[in-house]
């Protein structure tokens, strides 16, 4: 009796665990579009990156990307590969090689984004998204260039083609600025 007991309390267990297990994964954002009629749809995704001056957005950037709904999403990367210097040596032979050898790393400088979609219904469209946008400073008194970078991850429902302002930043450097996304169904 004690084994048919305990038996039943690990299958309840058990059938607990699943049912949780399949809970879960329908909250997921994948689960969102599993079943639902435009799941194979894709989304404009347009970021733009500017300044707020007098309480207007002043676009400086404006990128966009195409991601399929309810797959691993898209990833863009727009800028230059940009040159820092990070040694200098004195050539080991004994020839004739005169002078100072400089070595550089490489720094992706620009914006980058990592974006997934997913339709949520008729007018929301629910968005996942890294984002990265950097500039180089230049050195003050002799120093060595900076990079100023601003990271962004977005969780976000949107509606349909509406502009939604995910960040303004104020007050951090000399100009107050603004990240803004807008994403679309293309149908």
């Amino acid at each position: 009796m004690m084994r048919f007991a305990r038996a039943l309390m690990n299958g309840a267990a058990l059938v607990s665990l699943l049912f949780l297990s399949s809970v879960a994964w329908a909250q997921t954002p994948e689960a969102a579009t599993v079943g639902q009629e435009g799941s194979n749809e894709n989304v404009l995704v347009t970021f733009r990156i500017g300044t707020i001056e007098r309480g207007e957005h002043v676009p400086i950037k404006s990128y966009q990307l195409v991601v399929a709904a309810g797959t691993v999403g898209s990833r863009l990367l727009a800028g230059e590969r940009v040159p820092f210097p990070t040694a200098a040596r004195e050539p080991s032979g004994g020839g004739d090689d005169k002078g100072t050898m400089q070595t550089f790393v490489y720094q992706n400088v620009g914006f980058s984004s990592q974006v997934k979609a997913w339709i949520v219904d008729t007018k929301k469209i629910r968005l996942v998204a890294e984002i990265e946008d950097s500039r180089v400073r230049p050195g003050t008194d002799g120093e060595p260039p900076t990079v100023e970078t601003r990271q962004l991850t977005v969780n976000a429902i949107l509606t349909d083609g509406v502009p939604l302002d995910l960040t303004r930043v104020e007050g951090v450097t000399e100009q107050s600025g603004f990240v803004e996304v807008r994403a679309e169904r293309l149908r």
